[in-house]
C-alpha cells in the first residue's frame, strides 16, 4: 500500500514544450510480508525535474516526457537512489469542470 503527496509545477515555453518540476514528494510504503500479516513500512522522498512536449486532440491529451529524478528510499536507512529515466506516457483527459481561468478539475485515464 501507498500514500503519496507529489505536486508538480508545470511552466510553458513554448510550441507545446513544457519545463516539469516536481520539487519534493512524499511517499509511505507498508509492504506486506507474509500471510500472517506482518508489514515493512518506509518513506521516500522524491524530487523530479525535466521537459515535456504536449499534443492534443480534441480532449485527448498525449504527454511525452524526460526527466530526472532523484530518490531518497528508506530514509531512516542506508538506501540512497539516483534514478535517470525516460519516461512516455499517454493520457486521456475528461474535463468535469472548469473553477476558473486557469484552472480545471479533470479526470485523467493513462498509461505509461
Amino acid at each position: 500500500m501507498v500514500t503519496f503527496v507529489r505536486p508538480w509545477i508545470y511552466y510553458k515555453v513554448g510550441k507545446g514544450w513544457v519545463l516539469v518540476s516536481s520539487p519534493l514528494s512524499f511517499y509511505a510504503f507498508r509492504d506486506i510480508l507474509n500471510k500472517s500479516g506482518n508489514t515493512k513500512d518506509y518513506i521516500e522522498l522524491r524530487s523530479t525535474y525535466g521537459v515535456q512536449r504536449n499534443f492534443k486532440l480534441k480532449n485527448i491529451l498525449n504527454r511525452n516526457r524526460a526527466w530526472t529524478e532523484l530518490r531518497f528510499t528508506d530514509i531512516n536507512g542506508p538506501s540512497t537512489i539516483f534514478q535517470v529515466r525516460l519516461r512516455i506516457q499517454n493520457t486521456f483527459l475528461f474535463p468535469l469542470k472548469k473553477l476558473n481561468v486557469h484552472t480545471d478539475l479533470n479526470h485523467n485515464l493513462s498509461n505509461e
